[in-house]
């Protein structure tokens, strides 16, 4: 779902180049480059996490179910309602 968003304000920024409207496609570009940045943290927080969960090392595994909660939210919150294939939080709050 991650990788869907990030391709369509990736082919997004590229049609808006190719109309050459640059200035309305800054707000995208920064958009596009959190979301590569927290998919990459999240890949790193998962590998920690399992690292964690072989050595049973408690402290370090709640610290990175966080690191990886934190990501999943930003995710949540930015990614749109129509690919998302989960309920978000919002929404069991209010909705369910």
């Amino acid at each position: 779902v991650v990788r869907d968003e990030i391709k369509t304000i990736a082919d997004t920024i590229l049609k808006y180049e190719g109309l050459n409207l640059s200035i309305e496609i800054l707000p995208l570009r920064k958009n596009i480059e959190d979301m590569v940045e927290k998919f990459n943290a999240m890949l790193n927080f998962m590998e920690e996490l399992k690292n964690s969960l072989k050595e049973e090392n408690y402290n370090a595994i709640v610290e990175n179910m966080q690191s990886l909660r934190n990501v999943v939210d930003f995710f949540e919150e930015n990614t749109d309602d129509r690919i998302w294939p989960l309920p978000k939080y919002r929404e069991m709050l209010f909705i369910y």
